[in-house]
């Protein structure tokens, strides 16, 4: 017996030895594990095809889009959805001088009713060339740099508010004597081969950046015998139990900076899910109301 009590406190400060030991990175580990098992809704975004003013080769605006639709894909907490062929996005959107795409009404509830959260637009404006020297004295020689430029814009489809205008660049300058000789769709060619990774991978971030800090929004599309339909399910990750806010629309205002910014509406009450299909889910109301088809959605736990 004696024997049995002596162990059993020198088992204690063996196993609090090793939490010693272990210090913070036992415990850091430990959250972790919680951290990652921690439940959130994949936000789906469509990326619509590339408007090109840049003078690059034909083709390459495709490569863009396909390039940035490849780098979106990576981020596990977004779903890429296919960009419809009708309408096109020439005739879906208006773009300002300054390269803000808005899109029409139509282009907005389309795509509120497949339950996408966000609209994706990139615009490439004219390449930008300058003549410059280079190299020092006596050697000095022409050159000529080519700056890319890329806007990327992201609307929020509930609100149609303005999430994101990115503009981002990069340059590239080459020896003018060793390109005399090309063609302009040859060197643009080069200097788009050379710098797009670059470029994408810097707007994909902001666009992943930017979503992940954003709740979780969806509207309600419609309501049969006070069960309410909202457009999102099985696909993003919902299961029944989840809650949501339900609020009235809001006020849009334009900031200076051509960012419209969405007040929230007023809170009318909360609804859980009840049953759950793959692209669409079933809610009762829990309390507050009334509720209406259209109203804004927005995931608290």
């Amino acid at each position: 017996m004696r024997r049995s009590f002596f162990m059993t406190p020198i088992a204690g400060i063996l196993f609090m030895s090793l939490l010693l030991c272990h210090g913070c990175g036992t415990s850091e580990s430990i959250v972790r594990k919680f951290k990652t098992k921690e439940l959130y809704l994949k936000k789906k975004i469509m990326v619509f095809p590339a408007i090109d003013h840049s003078g690059l080769p034909s083709d390459k605006a495709g490569e863009v889009t396909e390039n940035l639709i490849t780098l979106l894909k990576n981020s596990p907490r977004l779903l890429l959805c296919a960009s419809p062929a009708n309408p096109c996005p020439t005739t879906g959107m208006t773009l300002t001088d300054f390269g803000v795409a808005y899109y029409t009404p139509e282009i907005l509830e389309m795509a509120g009713t497949r339950g996408i959260n966000a609209l994706v637009c990139i615009y490439l404006p004219p390449v930008e060339i300058s003549r410059g020297k280079g190299g020092i004295w006596p050697f000095r020689y022409a050159t000529d740099t080519f700056k890319i430029n890329m806007i990327v814009n992201m609307t929020d489809v509930t609100t149609g508010c303005l999430l994101l205008s990115s503009l981002d660049s990069e340059e590239m300058t080459l020896q003018s004597d060793k390109i005399k000789d090309m063609g302009k769709s040859e060197v643009l060619n080069q200097v788009f081969t050379k710098t797009m990774p670059r470029l994408l991978e810097r707007q994909a971030s902001a666009v992943i950046q930017n979503l992940e800090k954003r709740p979780w929004t969806g509207r309600i599309l419609e309501i049969r015998n006070g069960t309410l339909k909202i457009s999102a399910g099985r696909d993003v990750g919902l299961v029944p139990g989840l809650m949501f806010t339900v609020h009235e629309h809001g006020e849009a205002i334009v900031c200076r900076t051509g960012i419209t910014v969405d007040v929230p509406g007023r809170e009318v009450g909360r609804i859980r899910i009840s049953s759950v299909s793959d692209s669409h889910a079933m809610a009762e109301p829990e309390e507050g109301g009334p509720f209406l088809p259209g109203q804004e959605i927005v995931f608290i736990h």
